[in-house]
């Protein structure tokens, strides 16, 4: 999505069309930092749940296994 918008504006400012050119440069950065908001929240979020998670669960000992 980002490739094509970036594709529209070198096109279009290679032909003269500047506002089409200024707008497709703008919607790929706006895309470009929600996608990085997005991504920076998912990733501190598992960040947060995987260490809550390893907290409440049990500690695995390999040498202690009842399976015998």
């Amino acid at each position: 999505m980002g490739s094509d918008l970036f594709l529209i504006a070198i096109v279009a400012g290679a032909f003269g069309f500047t506002n089409i050119a200024a707008d497709a440069s703008q919607i790929g950065r706006i895309l470009f930092y929600l996608s990085l908001t997005v991504f920076l929240l998912i990733l501190l979020s598992g960040l947060f749940i995987f260490n809550k998670v390893k907290a409440v669960l049990p500690k695995f000992d390999p040498n202690n296994s009842k399976t015998t």
